[in-house]
């Protein structure tokens, strides 16, 4: 056995090869293609279908980032535009639509299948990342870089409020 052998991959020793890819929050609206790397149906906290989506064009090429769709979801009009996002997704990919409910085998297909995407930040409680706000046919789509949102102040948690307006000097 070759010790240079791995998987069958070319060990270059080039920069690109053995750098650690940044893990910074990409831009707000920043615009790229990207392939389906990976899709699953999670159950990890709530049942949803998980993309994981391989940037193929622009500044952060190579990066993933993930969609949550929940086609599961309780409240019908969260589940509406999950469903309507899902379909989305089948008439853009060319992936063939079932009328039964998604398996593991039914979202198979859309592995490999392109789209044009569009990215967002979120931030909550001093954590941040970024989420898929919209996708689109590949076909005329453009990457562009969004604009990074900075954050000028943290609000304060509810219960510190509360205990703000608990003082005795309010007025009413």
């Amino acid at each position: 056995m070759n010790f240079w052998n791995v998987d069958g991959a070319t060990i270059t020793g080039n920069a690109k090869d053995a750098f650690t890819p940044s893990f910074a929050v990409i831009p707000d609206g920043t615009q790229a293609v990207a392939m389906i790397d990976d899709i699953i149906i999670s159950d990890h906290y709530d049942n949803h279908i998980n993309i994981s989506w391989k940037l193929t064009t622009g500044e952060f090429l190579d990066r993933i980032v993930f969609q949550k769709i929940k086609v599961f979801e309780a409240d019908s009009k969260k589940r509406i535009r999950a469903l309507n996002m899902f379909m989305l997704l089948h008439k853009l990919t060319g992936v063939q639509l079932s009328q039964s409910e998604p398996s593991a085998q039914s979202i198979a297909p859309f592995k490999g299948k392109y789209a044009g995407i569009v990215i967002q930040e979120w931030d909550y409680e001093g954590k941040n990342g970024n989420y898929i706000s919209e996708i689109y046919a590949v076909d005329g789509f453009e990457s562009k870089t969004g604009t990074k949102i900075e954050i000028t102040s943290v609000p304060k948690p509810i219960s510190a409020i509360a205990q703000e307006l608990a003082v005795d000097d309010v007025p009413w």
